[in-house]
């Protein structure tokens, strides 16, 4: 997750998830990629997941003295959806932000 990345154009936080065991050959069971939309508020977001063609690429994929280093890019069409409250969740498939990220994260086993 990242600080507001265009607050005054209104855009939040963007957060990259993602699930797997075989990151070297890309093989993730979840991936999906939000921007926080700070002007609408009511947790809105523009969203999207491995169901949404994003394209991911891993670059490096390592696990070396109990610690994962990966890195990448996805790039894909996030579509703006509106959280809550729940009675009113909806999404917008007109409102649309295309998105090309580059990550690199390393993740510490503490145990």
């Amino acid at each position: 997750m990242t600080k507001p990345v265009a607050p005054d154009q209104g855009l939040g936080a963007i957060s990259i998830s993602f699930e797997g065991s075989d990151f070297q050959n890309a093989s993730f069971s979840s991936f999906e990629v939000s921007v926080a939309d700070i002007e609408a508020g009511n947790m809105s977001s523009y969203f999207a997941d491995m169901d949404n063609d994003l394209e991911i690429k891993v670059i490096q994929a390592e696990k070396q003295d109990g610690a994962l280093s990966l890195s990448g890019s996805v790039q894909g069409t996030l579509t703006w959806r509106k959280l809550m409250p729940i009675s009113e969740r909806a999404k917008d498939p007109t409102r649309q932000l295309p998105v090309a990220l580059e990550f690199d994260v390393t993740v510490e086993n503490e145990f």
